[in-house]
């Protein structure tokens, strides 16, 4: 469905688990790709659907990931806070996009697992926990943290990242059909609840600062 995204809630370890799984599949071409094979391929990004804004910085992506940990209290009554990490949580998104290398062009249907890199240092500890209420990720607050830092990883629009998915060799509903021809296929990427896109930055990339 136009517009439609998949949102949910991921294990802090989920990431590492989609990172893992890109590395070790070989990478094919998107021309090369055969009906029914889960596949990786690597390329350039560009939207299908219209931007998200990512949770917490409020910024319009394809898509996000976002990883929060608590700032739990230790120490003396008497002294500053100081803190020793406690409960990590993260969240993540992505509308559908369209990967492109020199060979062809895939559209990108989720659900997905987004293990993109997280960009920048980590915020420092923030007192509210309105952010996390609104971004509906769990209330640190209730666990007795005093305070939070997250940090977010984007995908943008000219990201070149790398994904494994589904492949299906499908007409292309945008190119009409004309009488007595073959109609034109496309290359559709798509996920399930058991097998979902598996979406990571491409190795090599600029990381400027993620990790």
């Amino acid at each position: 469905m136009a517009g439609a995204y998949v949102l949910f809630m991921s294990r802090p370890d989920a990431s590492v688990a989609a990172r893992r799984l890109a590395r070790r599949t070989r990478n094919v071409p998107i021309a090369a790709v055969r009906q029914g094979e889960r596949v990786k391929v690597t390329g350039v990004v560009t939207a299908l659907d219209p931007p998200i804004n990512s949770p917490i910085d409020g910024v319009s992506c394809i898509g996000f990931r976002v990883v929060a940990v608590a700032h739990l209290s230790q120490g003396g009554a008497r002294q500053p806070p100081t803190s020793r990490p406690g409960q990590t949580a993260e969240k993540a998104s992505c509308v559908r996009f369209a990967i492109a290398d020199e060979t062809g062009t895939a559209r990108v249907e989720g659900p997905f697992t987004v293990g993109i890199d997280l960009e920048g240092e980590w915020s420092i500890p923030i007192t509210s926990f309105d952010q996390l209420r609104r971004a509906e990720m769990p209330d640190f607050s209730l666990t007795g943290a005093w305070a939070f830092s997250y940090r977010e990883g984007l995908l943008q629009p000219g990201d070149r990242v790398s994904l494994v998915g589904r492949a299906f060799i499908e007409p292309d509903p945008a190119a009409g059909s004309l009488p007595g021809r073959t109609p034109p296929t496309i290359v559709a990427l798509r996920g399930s609840a058991d097998e979902p896109i598996v979406l990571v930055d491409a190795r090599g990339k600029a990381s400027g600062g993620r990790a």
